[in-house]
């Protein structure tokens, strides 16, 4: 499906909101990324690649992780409770940001999606 110009929102809107009805390929992805099952995944970082970024951030507690085009959250959620940072995820669709928020809410993480 080709987006109109200027569509891309509702594109991946739909996108994001496809996802929740087929959780197969989150199993499918965290099974051979070696990630755990709460993280929401959208892209092909495996846990030994969040554990290299989150030591190359250097973040420490209470310092800001800007998470920009964050999706459901899975990466960005997982850097900030490891560094105790605080969490701040923007993406252009209004779904992926809405499952960021779940997301968040269910492991118990501060985080805004604005």
């Amino acid at each position: 499906m080709d987006p109109e110009p200027g569509s891309l929102a509702t594109y991946f809107d739909g996108w994001y909101a496809d996802m929740t009805a087929s959780p197969v390929k989150d199993e499918i992805q965290q099974r051979h990324l070696g990630l755990p099952p709460y993280l929401l995944s959208t892209s092909l970082l495996g846990w030994d690649g969040i554990a290299e970024a989150a030591a190359s951030l250097r973040l420490s507690a209470g310092s800001t992780l800007v998470d920009l085009g964050c999706g459901r959250g899975g990466y960005g959620l997982e850097i900030a409770a490891r560094s105790k940072a605080r969490l701040v995820g923007v993406d252009f669709s209004a779904e992926a940001a809405r499952q960021a928020r779940e997301q968040a809410r269910r492991l118990g993480a501060t985080a805004d999606a604005p």
